[in-house]
């Protein structure tokens, strides 16, 4: 494409490093072609390719890979070769392989030394033997000869 006269680069996904880098290199690519959302639909569907122009312009406004479909179908009507589309393709998959790469396990949490554990024991036993001991005591030794027992009258 031309800006007055001039040759404007084409823009390419190959420095993007993250998914939102890539986004960028597509809303660049879609400036770069010039067109609508509704003409690359149209452009899209002449291909014998489904791209509706909402979603392509959902596609645009997130920060996350476009799926491959939807990428073959923007690229096409953006008006890439298969050559350019597959260097779109390629680096998708190398940032959603570079995303799917599981994080380093966190290190399992770190248990008490055996003597803090023996420590903590002990605390604990004697919290719990304190409260036994200031537990109030109730006396049931009472002297039966000096307590009456009730007479009842004769009829």
């Amino acid at each position: 494409m031309t800006d007055e006269g001039r040759e404007i680069r084409r823009p390419s996904p190959g420095d993007a490093s993250t998914a939102a880098e890539f986004a960028h290199a597509l809303r660049a690519l879609k400036a770069w072609s010039g067109l609508s959302f509704r003409e690359i639909e149209a452009r899209a569907k002449a291909a014998g390719l489904r791209l509706p122009f909402s979603t392509a312009s959902g596609m645009l406004g997130r920060a996350t890979l476009p799926r491959e479909d939807l990428l073959i179908a923007f690229t096409t009507a953006c008006g890439l070769d298969e050559n350019e589309t597959a260097a779109w393709l390629a680096a998708r998959k190398r940032l959603a392989m570079k995303a799917a790469t599981p994080a380093p396990a966190p290190a399992p949490p770190s248990r008490p030394a055996p003597r803090r554990r023996l420590a903590l024991a002990a605390c604990t036993i004697l919290i719990a033997t304190g409260a036994i001991a200031a537990q109030p005591r109730i006396v049931h030794d009472v002297d039966v000869s000096t307590v009456e027992t009730p007479r009842n009258p004769t009829p």
